[in-house]
């Protein structure tokens, strides 16, 4: 039963996302150590930028290589609002 719902949860295995996956948390690791943990005093907007940046520069880089097809802006407002948020929750 565990097998088949496994089997339903994902179906294949995915060498681009495991790329993808490496650029964001290098980028992120990175980013760690050179933007600041607040901006203009809040914590919150250092969340939101770090979370749009590393997407930003994710996506580029995927798409460069050919990992991603095309770049979503939609997809970088995104990642600013969930990194603000989890970071919010997280406080």
């Amino acid at each position: 039963m565990l097998a088949e719902r496994s089997r339903i949860i994902q179906d294949k295995f995915s060498w681009k996302s495991v790329g993808i996956s490496a650029i964001s948390a290098g980028l992120a690791q990175g980013l760690g150590d050179v933007l600041p943990i607040d901006i203009a005093g809040s914590k919150l907007l250092g969340d939101v930028a770090r979370g749009a940046i590393v997407n930003a520069g994710t996506q580029g880089i995927a798409v460069a290589t050919g990992l991603q097809d095309k770049f979503s802006w939609t997809g970088v407002a995104a990642a600013g609002v969930v990194s603000g948020t989890i970071g919010a929750a997280g406080r």
